[in-house]
């Protein structure tokens, strides 16, 4: 079994990758046949003292993929339950379950009592070509899968998946193991899906360099990636290398969404801070981090002053809804100086229908799906379409926040981290992400590269927070303090 690649597909490149495999292959071996013994290698791999195996197949190549496993797994000993769902609608599909059977695999009518008597059960039912809802009789055999308390290895994707856009049906299989074939499908990796994939495991089937295609969707993000862009101190570095940030925010009451923003950038590696907030909130900010410069703003004298002086401005933190906050974010955003633009600044673009373009947008789905006019039903629905509006929409680079954060820019270069944990679902962890992000810009990273480092680094420290100390009660002072020891680990 292969290390999962970084490139993520969408079905249609998928497609275009299964049709240039098939050209390939020089012996009597279809995909079907390939991926099935990949599947049944993965199973026994996974789960070697199973002996008794049910394996529901669909109509389509799923399925077909499902009547290889079953073969394999018959002439090797096990008992197998073999149940069809539909009646298989492809040549390739036919000819596998042909063969199935005169192997010895006995196909049964469904009923819950053959997965009851199974150790574990293959979903084969719907592959990358399911959208929308499930049907009878798929709909009922998935609910009593879901009833089952055993493991579940799903073909390519878990049935009730939308492989391109990461929706989740109403009623979809949850999986122990999912082995993708080919390419990886975006929509494993999309927010709603992490809760059903399971561990995934990658097989290309056929030479990998023909699975590795100039048209893929998007980069996961990783070591190597973070590594590659992320440059590395010389001996003489000083702080004036490491730029300076300003953050702009913290209205009456909300001083600690900039302090933790501007100490998130010191964290990440920037080397100075001015936190410009309104003028009650200045001792408070200074108190919760000496290393923070504080000015108060109340004048556009004020914001451009203090811009004038930096390399990149994190704006939003705190900031507010009010007069004070609209006058602040309008002198603020008309700087030339680059930016990030996160939480009260999103709403008030949209409300003073503010031209962002050239900016570092980091909206969670609920300021995302005001942005663009949507729900956020709808947005978390096709989070993939979501992005590539975002960042078309405003001609700027979108993190758009959540399981599966994605990064994006107008030109069609996407990011995805699939780090992270529920436990960083608290408050505050946003005014980090804009810091950390702002931090990296401010020492010399292209936009695009400081966004996709911020997450992964962002998501990595929570992650090891919830290693050491556990998910549930992380607060981001506490995830701000990891950065420095997720950093040292790449170099």
């Amino acid at each position: 079994m292969h290390n999962l690649t970084n490139t993520l597909y969408s079905v249609p490149q998928i497609r275009a990758i299964e049709a240039i495999a098939r050209k390939s292959l020089k012996s009597d071996k279809s995909l079907m046949e390939l991926a099935g013994q990949k599947a049944y290698s993965c199973l026994r791999q996974c789960w070697p003292s199973v002996s008794r195996v049910a394996v529901l197949c669909g109509g389509g190549n799923n399925g077909g993929d499902g009547f290889v496993l079953a073969r394999l797994a018959q002439n090797a000993g096990l008992s197998v339950c073999l149940v069809l769902a539909a009646k298989s609608s492809t040549v390739e599909a036919k000819e596998a379950l042909t063969k199935a059977l005169a192997a010895g695999v006995v196909v049964s009518n469904f009923s819950e009592v053959a997965l009851v008597e199974a150790e574990l059960i293959v979903d084969a039912l719907l592959g990358i070509g399911f959208s929308g809802k499930v049907r009878e009789p798929f709909r009922t055999i998935m609910l009593c899968v879901n009833k089952q308390v055993k493991p579940v290895l799903s073909l390519d994707i878990p049935s009730g998946l939308d492989a391109d856009s990461g929706s989740v049906s109403q009623v979809a299989i949850k999986a122990d193991v999912t082995i993708s074939f080919i390419g990886l499908k975006r929509g494993l990796f999309m927010s709603k899906a992490r809760n059903i994939v399971g561990h995934i495991v990658f097989e290309p089937l056929i030479a990998e360099h023909l699975c590795v295609h100039d048209d893929f969707w998007a980069t996961r993000l990783s070591d190597q990636w973070i590594e590659n862009v992320l440059p590395a101190r010389h001996s003489s570095f000083h702080k004036g290398d490491g730029g300076h940030v300003g953050v702009i925010g913290g209205f009456r009451g909300m001083s600690g969404a900039v302090a933790l923003s501007g100490l998130a950038a010191l964290r990440s590696g920037a080397g100075r801070v001015t936190v410009g907030c309104f003028p009650d909130n200045v001792q408070s900010v200074a108190a919760m981090s000496p290393e923070l410069m504080v000015r108060p703003l109340m004048t556009e004298d004020d914001v451009h002053q203090l811009l004038a002086g930096v390399d990149v401005a994190v704006i939003g933190p705190g900031l507010g809804l009010t007069d004070w906050s609209k006058k602040i974010f309008h002198h603020s955003i008309e700087t030339k100086v680059p930016k990030v633009v996160d939480a009260d600044a999103l709403t008030l673009s949209e409300e003073n229908k503010q031209v962002l373009t050239d900016a570092v947008l980091t909206p969670h789905p609920g300021e995302a799906a005001r942005m663009l006019g949507i729900t956020v039903e709808c947005l978390e629905g096709d989070r993939p379409s979501g992005l590539e509006a975002l960042s078309a929409k405003f001609n700027s680079i979108a993190v758009l926040k959540g399981a599966g954060t994605l990064v994006g820019r107008a030109n069609g270069g996407r990011l995805i981290c699939d780090r992270g944990n529920p436990g960083m679902a608290t408050a505050g962890m946003g005014d980090a992400l804009s810091g950390i992000i702002g931090g990296l810009m401010s020492q010399g990273l292209p936009a695009f590269e400081a966004a996709g480092v911020g997450v992964w680094l962002h998501a990595s420290a929570g992650d090891l927070i919830a290693k050491n100390s556990g998910a549930v009660g992380m607060l981001a002072s506490d995830l701000i303090g990891q950065v420095p020891y997720v950093r040292s680990d790449l170099r």
